[in-house]
């Protein structure tokens, strides 16, 4: 029957080594056997949603433990009681993954139907979708949850066609490689928030790391309206294409371009241009970047004259150089002479 799911017990499988019950001990957010309370917990860390409890003799007991790295996190819930879950066409500003420990878990999106168990599939449920959710008495599910922007900056680096049009997942079953690779990504940030305290948190660098495989795994395995893109091959960069990057950066009249511009201006990925640089010029593009912003410091100090108003911090500024400390030394050790010096300079 449509819209009911199987309550005999599942086959236990522990996908992260460990009974559901134990992961993410001391990332507790809430315990309530009110289903109204749940609801509203469960409103501020995914989205607005209308909870319905089947009463066949269970016993509501919510539960919900959420630990974040930055822009992802995984939340593990469990009703302790069949109920449905069902979330309106929305704007959300994330995109989820739902995996089941426990149970079953039907999923209908938008007219396409489907259940989720521990042995087979996984759900990705994207921004924009109406969702609904028949949750068995016995499940409990793992949400591995991206910010949207988040993803469409992690994008840029796979693909820099991608600012042609903003990202749109598709909501979708999940099974196979496509499955396992996911899992493999909330099983890394697992393993992460079990080792950490979580009175103190993840490290930044580490939250960073584990943010960044975890957008790139989405990205990589859930269909987007940019999948093509990202799957097809690159046009190898020729010492042509490499003149234009360059004459693109010696057209500036102040610090502007980002390497993630240079790459797009030739469609191709920010590693790619890295490459050529390596390459052709035995550098990097951000390393270019910066000895040629400061030669055109260099330049316009020599031209300038400071009883016209001009300052060693706004000429700094302008080609890049947001700390003045910092600008002062690397113009020292590269011209020998102290911008400020270069400024007092008479001209000849």
């Amino acid at each position: 029957m449509a819209g009911a799911v199987d309550d005999r017990p599942a086959t236990h499988v522990e996908l992260f080594g460990e009974p559901a019950a134990r992961l993410l001990c001391g990332y507790e957010r809430y315990r309530t056997v009110d289903p109204d309370r749940a609801e509203k917990a469960i409103a501020g860390f995914l989205s607005p949603h209308r909870l319905t409890v089947h009463d066949e003799g269970g016993h509501f007991a919510a539960m919900g433990r959420v630990a974040e790295a930055g822009p992802v996190s995984l939340c593990l819930m469990s009703y302790g009681q069949e109920v449905a879950v069902d979330r309106p066409a929305q704007d959300d500003p994330y995109v989820a993954v739902l995996i089941p420990l426990r149970g079953q878990l039907l999923v209908r999106v938008d007219g396409t139907e489907f259940v989720a168990t521990p042995r087979d599939h996984l759900a990705a449920v994207a921004q924009g979708d109406r969702v609904h959710l028949r949750w068995s008495k016995d499940s409990c599910v793992l949400t591995l949850r991206a910010d949207r922007t988040a993803l469409q900056t992690a994008l840029l680096g796979l693909s820099p066609r991608a600012e042609t049009a903003a990202l749109k997942v598709d909501s979708a079953k999940l099974a196979g490689a496509q499955r396992q690779a996911l899992i493999g990504a909330a099983a890394t940030l697992m393993q992460a928030f079990d080792t950490c305290r979580p009175d103190q948190g993840l490290p930044r660098r580490l939250a960073r790391r584990l943010s960044e495989h975890a957008l790139s795994t989405m990205l990589l395995t859930i269909s987007h309206n940019h999948t093509p893109a990202v799957y097809s091959p690159c046009e190898p960069v020729t010492s042509r294409n490499l003149r234009t990057v360059i004459d693109l950066v010696h057209g500036e009249d102040r610090a502007e371009l980002t390497v993630g511009d240079l790459a797009a201006a030739l469609g191709i990925t920010t590693r790619a241009l890295e490459l050529a640089f390596r390459r052709e010029l035995n550098t990097t593009p951000n390393a270019y970047l910066l000895r040629t912003r400061l030669d055109r410091a260099h330049e316009e100090l020599q031209r300038a004259d400071a009883r016209d108003g001009t300052t060693v911090t706004a000429v700094a500024v302008k080609w890049g150089f947001a700390n003045a400390g910092r600008f002062a030394k690397r113009y020292r050790q590269v011209f020998g002479v102290a911008p400020s010096e270069q400024l007092r300079t008479p001209h000849r």
